[in-house]
């Protein structure tokens, strides 16, 4: 398939349990499984865009989702730590960084703990 990226891996008794439909900007993927044949399955790096939506990478990259965010925080958090005034003056006039520093946090806050929980336990989590 020309969409799919070669990273998508699953074992041969779950070969059934994965149907792939490519579409004309992108792929869409049905997975089935039970208790007695749980589904495992290797998938590139993603971001969840809503509950019914993950968008995955079509190539390669060094960090996911929850890297994404924790580089964000950081060069956010500097600006505001180590040029204060600067950063004052950004909230007070409603500048446009200071809007998406603040879109980044309330992101932040919903995604965060689920990514964190994901990464710890080595599954995927989806919020609403």
């Amino acid at each position: 398939m020309r969409g799919v990226p070669n990273n998508f891996a699953t074992g041969s008794n779950n070969m059934y349990d994965v149907i792939i439909t490519e579409l004309s900007n992108g792929i869409m993927l049905n997975f089935t499984s039970s208790p007695t044949n749980p589904l495992r399955i290797t998938l590139p790096a993603s971001v969840t865009w809503s509950k019914d939506e993950v968008r995955f990478f079509s190539s390669e990259h060094p960090l996911n989702e929850f890297g994404l965010f924790y580089v964000a925080m950081y060069i956010a958090g500097n600006y505001a730590r180590y040029y204060p005034d600067k950063w004052l003056a950004d909230v007070d006039r409603a500048a446009p960084i200071a809007l998406a520093i603040e879109e980044l946090l309330a992101q932040a806050d919903q995604r965060v703990p689920l990514l964190a929980l994901s990464e710890l336990s080595r599954h995927y989590f989806v919020g609403d």
